[in-house]
Formats: structure tokens, C-alpha cells, sequence
């Protein structure tokens, strides 16, 4: 008989809701003979939460894969459910599966990694481990470069979407000790199920003599796709992973490096086994490139990537140092100032040469306002990727034409600085068909942008960002940038943005004369957006400019938002009510209104059941106002800074602990007139986690 998938069903399925949105009615699924029962049973507890009474292990991890094969939504319920699974399993062990002949289910591409991982960490839940470890570990990944364009990528990306093990000196040895009293039996089958997207091991120069390495591996899941290692003070954890036979474990591996290459040339043999091999470091001659070219391992490797600030090519000009150039896997990624000029004296020097066709990553310094052919006939144009711009020494910010960039086939990342936007660089920024990441960094536009003119539509472009602009934001600038149909993040840091009424017509007058209906149909659907007021024009007029974005971009959808202004308004709040999935939310404000009782409102809106994530910046708290914070039930992580001058919520900080979030933070911003200093001019008043509150009891 048929079995009802209802809007009361516990768990929602977005291959089931995607079919009830195609106004399907029946929907069949075919099993295997042996499975149809199981399939039913599936069906039947994800109804209702009190369905789960006892569950064999082969049926535990049937319903894994039913999971995954359905895509899942993740909400509350199903937090709750997983739990239910990992209490009732029994016989959860490698002996019962191998007796049970389950091992053929020891395979991670059957299962939805992510599922894995939420198993795990109920699993280390029940057994009473640091709460706060655990989200160190799993959820909070960020990463170091030396490279200031690859670190504005790396700061930008999303980890929200792959599983990663994030290990620093503060959680390394709680994570081992954790790991180690975790029963075995249960580990065995876990590691071999999970599958590590991204392992970061950061700076662990106080601890990794204190561990054993063989051990350390063996608390590893056996799936992992990239490491990740800050080799800076760690060379000796090199040699130990070395010996422990990590590197044959991982086949992509990336090391990053304070200094020069020189210390991993005695290393490279580590690495006969990889298949990527990654460094990034500060400097390197061109006698070290010339080795590395000549090693017998880069012949057997795959890929390997060299990202680097600078480049000393002048102490060895010697033919002995040339490049050939002629290494096909070998990626070059330099910040190493490009002059485009008149001059032809560097393109003549042969040390150059094979440097150059290694690039897959350069910067371009324009010195003129046009260019040559001799300017770029070293480059391999079709391997470059990441490209930056900066046109400061020019005249005017500008160049006369920018058709050069349509010769960079493969680019996917444009930084451009110091920059007049002009309409021909807009469109051809636009017509790039594999570009996806744009960033602008002092910036203005010669006001004769003619948004009219773009009647085409891009598709590769995903991110934007506008940071430090000389002038107030051009209302046609947030249309060009419409034409982004599947752009899913917007940055914008240190702009301002003048309310003219005319130019930023009301939403109901929009179809009219600002966008053609389908532009309003088809805006596209932010999952980020980051704006930061510049300080000086904080005050300059009083508006929403969330408003502002919602007239160009569907921004209900959101996932994340960082929004710091003067204030905030009514037309804000309403904004904030309308959000469905917001579940990180970064807020700043210079000056609270008691008029407009801000908490009160928020917590009448769907942000009560989404918000996880809160870092908060305002000038005062009224009338306790801030308790309102107390009822977000969903919230783990809340930091809160105030003006150092007015730290009086630090006599009512403990009230917060009551509440177990993962993370409570409470900060002095020393100077709040500076929104940009809500970020990095902060001191630690109050910090406590799980792992101080075990120490302090």
C-alpha cells in the first residue's frame, strides 16, 4: 500500500520535496528484493520520533545510505534522530560486523560524509567528551597564507559544505587524548567510514614531542583528501609523519612555510608516494626552482604547485640556473610584481623564460596605459588562473582597452586595485566565461556607467567584492552585477552608499523604469552577503541598505550576513524577519537606538530557530536588553564586543553560561568610532569555553 509523505513527516527529504514541487503526487522507488522490508522500516521512523526502538547494525547503516539517496535535510529533527540511532545501535563493532559478513558497508562513497560525521560526534557526545573540542575540531577551519590575494580566496571560502579536521596548538592534544578514550571497537569502523575533505595541522611546536606519532595516525580516519600542514616551526613533525607512513595514507598534500624552500629539498623523497604536492612559502631563489625542476620526483608526480610572495631571480643569472620550462606539472603561483611598461629589458632576460611559463598565478603592475604584445609573450596564457591588476602607477587609474583579459582562457580569479570601472572593463569582466571570483580594492567609476548597454547574462561568476571605494556605490554598478545569475556571495568593506531617491527607486516602482521584469524574476540568490560601512560616512545619510541589496537580490535565502553601520531601521528589522536559513549573522552597530527595541523584534523571527552563530558589536545595551539573547535556542557561539569604556556587561556575563554555548566571548573594541576596528582592534575580556569550564571545575 502506498505510504504518505506529509508536511508532519519528523524528517524532510529534499529529493521528495523537489518532486512535490514539480506538483508530483505519486512517486514510486524501486529496491532490491532484500532490502524492500529495510526501506519500509526507514520509512515508517523517520515519520515520528518515537519509532526507534532497538536497530541492528546492518539496518544502522541502511538507513545511512537511505539518508544520503534522499538527501536529508538537516534541521533540528534531525539532530534529534541521529541521536535516536546512535542510542539504539547494538553490537556496534568491528568483530560483529566482519562475523556478520557486513564488511562489504566498510566502504565511505556508499554514505553521505557528513552523516558520518554527525554520528561520530553523537557518539563522542555520549561519552561525555569536551563539547568544545569537538567544534574546534569539525567546524572551525581557517587557514594561513603568505599570499595576500590567495588569502583574501582562502578567507572567503566556504567550509560550511565539505567535513574537516581543523588541529592547532590549543586542541591537538585534547583531540588525541579525546580520541584515545574512545572505545576502539567503535573507532575501527568509523575512521574507515569517514572521509576528511580537508585536514589542517597548524602550529603545534610546544606539543609534538610530547605524542606519539604512530598513534596520531592511527586517530586519523583513513579517508582523507588534502593535508594541510603549517610547517613554519613544525620541520620535525615532517620527519615523524614521515616515519609513521602518513604520507602514503594522503596523496594530496600541501606545506606551508614562513622562510624559503631550502629546508624540504633533503625532504622531497618524503613525497614519492603523493600524487599533489603543494608548498607555500615566503621567498625562493631561482637556483632552489631550477633543482626542483631536475628532481626525479616532480616526473612522477601529478601536480606540484609552488605558491610564493617573492622571487630572488637576479643572484643567479647564470645559464647553469635557467629554466626549461618544459615540466607540464608544474604550477606556479607568484606575487612577484610584474612591470608592464615600455621597458623591454626584463622580457630579454633568459633566467626568466621557463619561470614564466610555470605561472598558473600572477600579479600585473601596469606602469602604462596600454600595453604590447612583447608585455605577456612569455606567459602560458592558457594555465593562467588567479590574475591581479594594479593600475596605481598609471594615469587616470585606467588602461585604453582591457581585451588582453579575453587571452587568459582557464582565469577563475581577477583582483584588480588601485582602479577606475569603466564600462568596457565591466563587459569584459562579464563575458569572461570561467571566471568566478572578482575583487576590487580601491576603486571608483568615472559615472558614466551605462547599465542599459549589459543586456546579456553571465553565468561562471559566484563571488564579488568591493573593498576601499573612493566614491559613494553607483546604483547601475549593483545592476551590472544583476546580470550574475547564479552569484551567490557579495563583499562589500570600507563603501558608503548615497541615498538618492531617484536613483534607488522603491521596490513597487522597480519594473517600471529601473529593471525589465525578467531582471526582477531572476535576481540572483545570495547565500552571503558582507557589508561594511566606511566609518567616515557612517552618518552621512539615514538608510537601510539592506533595503538597498533586496531591490537588486534575492537576499531572503541567506546563510550568512555581516552587516556593520551606523545604525540600524525599521526597514533592517523587516529585512531580518524575512530571512529563512540565516544561520551565522555578524552585526555591528555604532549607535543602538532604545526606540527601536532591536532584540525585542528579532526574537519574533525565524532567526529564533536558525541562528547558530552570533558576533554581535554594539555601543550599549538598554534596559538589559542584551537577555534577550538568552532565548536563540538554537545558538552555540556568541561573542559580544562592546566600547572597552562601557564593559559593564562583564558584571552579568555568568548569567550566559547557564546556557552551555560552545563558545561566549566578551571584547573591548578600543576604538568604536572605526567600524573596521569592530574586527581586528578587540581585547579579551571575558572568554570561556567547555574545555576552561572542565578546568576550572
Amino acid at each position: 500500500s502506498p505510504i504518505l509523505y506529509t508536511c508532519d513527516n519528523l524528517l524532510k527529504f529534499g529529493f521528495l520535496e523537489g518532486k512535490i514541487s514539480e506538483k508530483q503526487t505519486k512517486i514510486s522507488i524501486y529496491t532490491e528484493k532484500e532490502e524492500y522490508f529495510d526501506f519500509l522500516y526507514f520509512l515508517k521512523i523517520t515519520q515520528s520520533s518515537d519509532n526507534i526502538l532497538v536497530l541492528e547494525l546492518k539496518m544502522f547503516f541502511n538507513i545511512l545510505r537511505y539518508l544520503k539517496v534522499l538527501n536529508v535535510e538537516k534541521d533540528k529533527n534531525y539532530c534529534e534522530f541521529i541521536k535516536s540511532m546512535v542510542f539504539y545501535v547494538k553490537n556496534f563493532n568491528e568483530e560483529y560486523f566482519v562475523q556478520s559478513g557486513l564488511s562489504a558497508f566498510l566502504d565511505y562513497k556508499h554514505f553521505d560524509n557528513f552523516n558520518i560525521r554527525d554520528v561520530l560526534e553523537c557518539f563522542l557526545d555520549f561519552y561525555m567528551f569536551n563539547e568544545f573540542i569537538v567544534f574546534k575540531t569539525f567546524h572551525d577551519y581557517r587557514q594561513f597564507q603568505f599570499n595576500n590575494s590567495k588569502n583574501m580566496q582562502i578567507a572567503n571560502k566556504e567550509y560550511k559544505y565539505i567535513v574537516t579536521i581543523f588541529l592547532i596548538e590549543t586542541n591537538f592534544l585534547p583531540y588525541l587524548h579525546s580520541m584515545s578514550l574512545f572505545p576502539c571497537h567503535k573507532w575501527r569502523i568509523l575512521r574507515r567510514l569517514l572521509y576528511i575533505n580537508r585536514l589542517y595541522i597548524g602550529n603545534i611546536k610546544d606539543v609534538q614531542n610530547s605524542f606519539d606519532m604512530n598513534k596520531f595516525v592511527y586517530l586519523m580516519p583513513n579517508n582523507i583528501n588534502k593535508a594541510i600542514i603549517y610547517a613554519s616551526y613544525n620541520m620535525s613533525l615532517i620527519d615523524k609523519l614521515h616515519i609513521s607512513g602518513f604520507f602514503k595514507m594522503v596523496k594530496n598534500i600541501k606545506l606551508i612555510h614562513h622562510s624559503s624552500f631550502e629546508p624540504f629539498l633533503p625532504k622531497m623523497h618524503y613525497f614519492k608516494n603523493t600524487e599533489i604536492l603543494q608548498f607555500d612559502i615566503f621567498s625562493l631563489e631561482m637556483h632552489e626552482l631550477n633543482t626542483i625542476e631536475n628532481l626525479d620526483i616532480i616526473r612522477d608526480l601529478k601536480m606540484f604547485k609552488l605558491i610564493v610572495s617573492r622571487i630572488d631571480y637576479m643572484k643567479h643569472r647564470t645559464p647553469q640556473y635557467f629554466l626549461n620550462g618544459n615540466k607540464h606539472n608544474i604550477f606556479i603561483d607568484s606575487s612577484v610584481k610584474n612591470k608592464i611598461s615600455n621597458s623591454q629589458e626584463t622580457y630579454r632576460m633568459p633566467i626568466v623564460d621557463g619561470y614564466y611559463k610555470y605561472l598558473y598565478g600572477a600579479d600585473l603592475h601596469f606602469y602604462i596605459n596600454t600595453y604590447e604584445s612583447f608585455n605577456f609573450h612569455k606567459f602560458n596564457l592558457e594555465k593562467i588562473k588567479r590574475l591581479k591588476i594594479d593600475l596605481l602607477k598609471t594615469s587616470g587609474n585606467q588602461l585604453k582597452n582591457y581585451e588582453f583579459l579575453g587571452l587568459f582562457k582557464s582565469l577563475k580569479k581577477l583582483y584588480l586595485a588601485n582602479i577606475m570601472l569603466t564600462n568596457e572593463l565591466l563587459s569584459i569582466i562579464l563575458r569572461c566565461n570561467r571566471l568566478a571570483s572578482v575583487c576590487f580594492y580601491k576603486f571608483e567609476d568615472n559615472n558614466f556607467l551605462d547599465d542599459k548597454s549589459f543586456n546579456f547574462s553571465n553565468s561562471p561568476i559566484i563571488y564579488f567584492e568591493f573593498k576601499a571605494s573612493k566614491n559613494t556605490l553607483n546604483p547601475k554598478l549593483f545592476h551590472l552585477i544583476q546580470s550574475c545569475k547564479f552569484l551567490i556571495s557579495l563583499c562589500f568593506y570600507e563603501v558608503y552608499i548615497l541615498y538618492i531617491r531617484r536613483n534607488f527607486p522603491p521596490k513597487t516602482e522597480n519594473m517600471s523604469e529601473s529593471q525589465p521584469l525578467s531582471s526582477i524574476l531572476h535576481r540572483p540568490k545570495l547565500k552571503t552577503l558582507k557589508f561594511e560601512v566606511e566609518s567616515k560616512f557612517a552618518n552621512i545619510n539615514f538608510h537601510s541598505s539592506l533595503n538597498i541589496f533586496s531591490m537588486f537580490y534575492n537576499i531572503v535565502d541567506l546563510e550568512r550576513l555581516s552587516y556593520y553601520v551606523f545604525s540600524l531601521y525599521q526597514d533592517d528589522l523587516e529585512h531580518f524577519s524575512n530571512f529563512k536559513r540565516l544561520y551565522f549573522l555578524e552585526l555591528g552597530i555604532v549607535k543602538n537606538s532604545p526606540e527601536l527595541n532591536i532584540f525585542e523584534k528579532l526574537i519574533n523571527t525565524n532567526l529564533l530557530n536558525t541562528l547558530q552563530e552570533l558576533h554581535l558589536n554594539v555601543n550599549i545595551f538598554y534596559n538589559f536588553e542584551f537577555t534577550k539573547l538568552f532565548i536563540f535556542r538554537r545558538l552555540k557561539i556568541l561573542l559580544i564586543g562592546l566600547p572597552s569604556k562601557a564593559m559593564n556587561l562583564k558584571n552579568y556575563i555568568h548569567s550566559f553560561e547557564c546556557k552551555n554555548y560552545t563558545l561566549l566571548g566578551l571584547y573591548g573594541v578600543l576604538d568604536f568610532d572605526h567600524i573596521s576596528s569592530f574586527r581586528y582592534s578587540c581585547e579579551i575580556i571575558y572568554e570561556t569555553n567547555h574545555t576552561k569550564k572542565a578546568e576550572m571545575d
